[in-house]
């Protein structure tokens, strides 16, 4: 019977897991929402405003 707990527990979670929102949470803003930078860390491409800042509420 030992053996088989394993395998039980496994079994529960499985069948455990789904997924009810397929919507995602986060919230990106305006555009890509995040500053692009290459390997040097020099900013390419469009900056966002809004990185690395706190929210009103």
């Amino acid at each position: 019977m030992l053996r088989q707990l394993p395998l039980v527990l496994l079994l529960f979670s499985l069948l455990a897991c789904s997924k009810s929102n397929s919507s995602p949470t986060i919230n990106f803003g305006q555009g890509g929402g995040i500053t692009y930078r290459d390997g040097s860390n020099r900013p390419a491409g469009p900056g966002d405003p809004t990185d690395w800042t706190s929210d009103a509420t």
